[in-house]
């Protein structure tokens, strides 16, 4: 071993001079640098391979005048199989004095997975080339791990006495360190030099220990059949890879064109050598092969058990009565055959397993991995442990238990306290006294595929755990307590698959009293404590799939003072009188999609905690609250699947959704029936209604105090009935900005007034950005608003794209009111069409004690109600009025097309292209633009401006201002009237 290390160590040192050298050289000679390179693919067996590969190679040179080249060459491969290879070298060749030969020299390290492992070696290889042909020969010699298992097959598993033997077949693959060497001459002839043919022959050995060499023949031919494109047809044999053809095709590339023939094209030449490992493959076989414990380094003992046999030696033949037998006889393994009754309360040594017939078991073998052990030939059902006086199974450190019924155990059924690195599995419990399973401060425990049914306590009693604990594919059914109860530790508690629990008389899935633990680590060794870290310690309980059908007024999950993450991906849970989820003063909570559904009680209940609940759908039917969010922060989404009514729906509730002190909540996609209040709303960030329907809601929609952000989008509002006044109230009593929006929804038969905000008592001066945009609001009763609000402080108000009809008298489409503040008012209104058939109403109106930004373009207002008007502006502060394009028309009769009651000193009035139209009742006076006051200071003036003409059609008063108060210019039926 270490004559073969040093012989590396030279090579690898051989190839490093060769290097050093060339890059002497080209310190000291001018070159000029270049690449060539080929792509291509070589079909059928050949020696190394089993298989075709396809490869791409690269090989930069530089010419060091014209008669010596520095190359490396990097080639990549990968077989019909996809598996990869790649060969990384370099090498050098000169050209000597007499001008005869082009001497090389070249060094290569190659890796080869191409028989599924990886092989890796080192190779060099001389060449002596010449104008007729040349010879070659190539150096291989594996490197690292040459000798592998590719393959093994384990067969006939079988008790025999107290063992358990296998077969075993192995498949070996070792790296052979060899030689090839060939002579090649080029076809002399017209035809066959214009195609650059060339034949080659040659010879290779290739040899490993414990294994006959290899020796064979090449015989190939190569030519070009176009220039650039080269086809190659090959012929090997040996006894080992047998006789084997091979054909090849590749396109040469470069950025410098090749000689046609002659010493310059040979300085060139690709080297000729294998791209693969040669490997060999040899079967070795191994009989009655005893499986040996990994704990123990020794056969695994196997006692049998059946409760069919009298008296024993506990061999398979011979199998003991009972398990304290077979304990008493030392066991590693207890093996109890199938349809066995045990009577007996039973605790594992420690590293000691109790299999049952009927199930699939594997055991460790110190060598050979996971072994799947033989069936109980003797056949028949799962065995079962009965009547146990005491806890049936009590677990060990590094015990198993697997393939049992446990049934009316007195006590729990399995404990496992204070142990570690533990499994459990394919187990089903009926009606025990205590605990099904009882694990308690235990770590490294593994447990799959556990029922357990009609349990007299908790199915499944978690606590204290501060290490690993994973559990896969639980099933609890008709607990009489909680279904999965955990309490306490800072552990990692992961259930897999699928958690299970259903009709338990407790709460389907308990989490409480998880704690973090932080402590100062000293990793540097210092008395500084700069350098120090936290070590932070957390409890983590994980759910990728849980399903919940509990009983009548019982929690489905419950969290309570947790510290730590608690976290499902998936839920489905479904309650009665209870809620389907909640959660109190817990640390980090996230449930990734699902439904939840519950009646008469919230079916998200959370209160000072930190969550991330996002679900597919939400239903809650009666009760106080249909979600309750108190001091939450994160977020509440229910998204829904796209469709009408797939988030759910929330009905019969006194307020659907109740929100205070939290951050975000948003729904989609829901339906909201036979509610009080959809939503009552303090304190918080975010509210979002999207995309839903509202119906048959009695006192008010949304009812929201100090809401950040208000969004209601794509929502229809029918057949509600309110007490209240107002629709949705978005209000505040504190200083701050806040946005409300409500776009692009459906109202029929809504409240007086539909969407409002303001500003109370201690709210005067915080900022507001309003939008009311793309809605088609029906307005059915006396005095009706449906855009409104009443602010004291900065102020962006945005009214586009709606639809507003009313039927009664006094309504106002919009109603706008900012307060007395030095702030200024936006509002711009744009593209909106209002149609109101009761008098005395106004299609827009704003008043504002505050400096106005008022833009009002390409609106369409019909005024089918006597004595109504257009547009009313109103303004106690210098202010800028900008309406354009609108058209106002009065069917009625008696209306204002546009009316200023107060405009202030300063304030400029742009009109332009505005049609204002009476001419559908010539009764009553009707009156175009007025301005009834302006005030500020001693003779007040305000500016109009217009630059195109206004139509006012059959008005008794086209216009009218103030004497002495107007300037500027305003264009009225093409003339200029101030």
């Amino acid at each position: 071993m270490n004559r073969a290390r040093h012989c590396i160590t030279f090579r690898m040192y051989c190839l490093a001079g060769l290097w050093l050298m060339g890059a002497l050289l080209l310190t000291t000679v001018p070159a000029r640098a270049q690449l060539d390179g080929r792509i291509g693919h070589t079909a059928l067996p050949t020696v190394g391979r089993n298989t075709g590969i396809s490869h791409l190679e690269l090989f930069p040179y530089r010419m060091i005048s014209d008669e010596q080249v520095l190359f490396g060459d990097f080639r990549g491969f990968i077989s019909n199989e996809g598996r990869p290879g790649g060969n990384l070298g370099g090498g050098f060749r000169f050209l000597e004095p007499m001008e005869i030969f082009v001497l090389g020299v070249n060094g290569y390290y190659d890796v080869d997975s191409t028989t599924s492992k990886l092989y890796q070696q080192v190779g060099f290889g001389l060449e002596a080339l010449t104008r007729f042909g040349g010879v070659t020969s190539n150096f291989y010699f594996p490197v690292g791990n040459d000798d592998q298992t590719l393959l093994q097959h384990r067969s006939n598993g079988r008790f025999e006495g107290n063992r358990i033997l296998f077969d075993n077949l192995l498949l070996q693959g070792q790296a052979m360190r060899g030689v090839d060497v060939a002579l090649s001459l080029f076809v002399p002839g017209e035809f066959a030099q214009e195609h650059q043919i060339e034949v080659t022959s040659g010879w290779y050995q290739f040899q490993a220990s414990n294994t006959e060499n290899i020796n064979g023949f090449r015989i190939q031919v190569d030519g070009e059949i176009v220039p650039s494109v080269n086809a190659q047809v090959a012929v090997t044999s040996d006894e080992y890879f047998g006789p084997n053809v091979s054909l090849g095709l590749s396109w040469r590339f470069g950025n410098q064109g090749l000689p046609e023939n002659g010493l310059e094209r040979q300085l060139r030449r690709f080297v000729d050598r294998n791209y693969n490992v040669i490997v060999k493959e040899r079967a070795e076989s191994g009989t009655d092969i005893p499986l040996i414990n990994p704990l123990t380094g020794q056969e695994y003992v196997v006692r049998h058990v059946s409760s069919a046999a009298i008296a024993g030696a506990g061999t398979a033949e011979s199998p003991f009565a009972s398990i304290a037998a077979a304990q008493g006889a030392g066991a590693d393994v207890i093996f109890v055959h199938g349809s066995s009754t045990i009577n007996e309360s039973i605790t594992l040594a420690e590293g000691q397993m109790l299999l049952g017939a009927g199930a699939e078991h594997t055991l460790i073998d110190e060598v050979f991995g996971d072994i799947l052990i033989p069936e109980d030939v003797s056949g028949g059902n799962v065995p079962t442990l009965i009547n146990s006086a005491f806890n049936a199974i009590t677990m060990n450190n590094n015990s198993r238990l697997s393939g049992f019924n446990i049934t009316n155990s007195n006590g729990a059924s399995i404990v496992a306290q204070g142990i570690e690195d533990f499994v459990i599995s394919d187990i089903t419990i009926n009606n025990p006294t205590g605990f099904g399973l009882f694990l308690d401060d235990v770590d490294g425990g593994e447990l799959r595929n556990i029922t357990i049914n009609d349990g007299h306590s908790d199915g499944v009693h978690i606590r204290n755990v501060d290490g690993e604990l994973q559990i896969a594919n639980l099933v609890v059914n008709d607990a009489a307590g909680h279904g999965v109860r955990i309490q306490g530790g800072q552990g990692r508690i992961v259930f897999t698959e699928n958690l299970t629990v259903d009709n338990a008389l407790g709460t389907g899935f308990s989490v409480a009293d998880l704690f973090t633990t932080t402590v100062v680590v000293d990793d540097q060794g210092t008395v500084n404590p700069d350098d120090d870290e936290l070590e932070i310690t957390e409890g983590t309980v994980i759910v990728e799939n849980l399903v919940i059908n509990a009983a009548d007024g019982m929690v489905g999950v419950e969290l309570n003072s947790n510290e730590g993450f608690i976290g499902f991906g998936q839920v489905d849970i479904t309650t009665s009188n209870a809620s389907a989820l909640q959660v109190n003063a817990t640390d980090r909570f996230f449930v990734g999609a699902g439904t939840l559904t519950s009646t008469n009680a919230p079916t998200v209940d959370v209160a000072n905690s930190l969550v991330d609940i996002r679900l597919q759908s939400l239903f809650a039917d009666g009760g106080a609250h249909g979600i309750r969010l108190v001091d939450a922060e994160g977020r509440l989404v229910v998204f829904g699947e796209g469709t009408a009514g797939s988030g759910g729906s929330i009905k019969n509730t006194d307020v659907a959704i109740l929100m205070q002190d939290s951050e975000q909540l948003a729904v989609q996609a829901m339906n909201f029936d036979n509610n009080n209040v959809i939503a009552q709303i303090q304190d918080s960030l975010h509210f979002e209604l999207a995309s839903s329907v509202v119906t048959n809601t009695q006192t008010q929609f949304i009812d929201a105090l100090n809401l950040r952000t208000l969004s209601v989008t794509g929502t229809e509002f029918v057949n509600n009935m309110l007490t209240a006044d107002t629709g949705i109230l978005f209000a505040t009593d504190e200083i701050g900005t806040f946005v409300s929006r409500f776009n692009d929804n459906t109202v029929t038969q809504g409240p007086r007034r539909l969407f409002h905000a303001t500003t109370l008592a201690g709210g005067t001066g915080a900022g507001l950005n309003y939008e009311f945009e793309a809605n088609a609001i029906s307005l059915t009763q006396l005095n009706g608003v449906a855009a409104g609000l009443d602010w004291t402080g900065t102020l962006q108000a945005f009214v586009n794209n709606n639809l507003i009809t009313g039927t009664e008298g006094s309504q106002t489409a919009i109603d706008f009111v900012a307060g007395d503040t030095n702030n200024n008012a936006i509002f711009d209104i744009r593209q909106n069409g209002i149609r109101l058939d009761g008098q005395n109403s106004t299609g827009i109106s704003i008043d504002s004690g505050a400096p106005m930004i008022a833009q009002a373009n390409q609106n369409l207002i019909q005024l089918n109600g006597l004595n109504s008007i257009g547009m009313r502006y109103s303004g106690t502060k210098g202010s800028t009025f900008n309406l354009n394009q609108n058209e106002i028309v009065d069917f009625a009769g008696g209306g204002t097309g546009i009316l200023f009651p107060t405009v202030f000193d300063g304030s400029d009035i742009f009109l332009n292209s505005n049609i204002l139209d009476f001419s559908a009742n010539n009764v009553f006076v009707d009156r175009g633009i007025i301005v009834n006051a302006v005030g500020g200071v001693d003779n007040p003036k305000i500016n109009f401006q217009s630059n195109q003409n206004n139509l006012i059609i059959d008005a008794s008063t086209l216009f009218s201002v103030p004497v002495d108060s107007g300037t500027g210019q305003l264009i009225i039926n093409g003339n200029i009237v101030q």
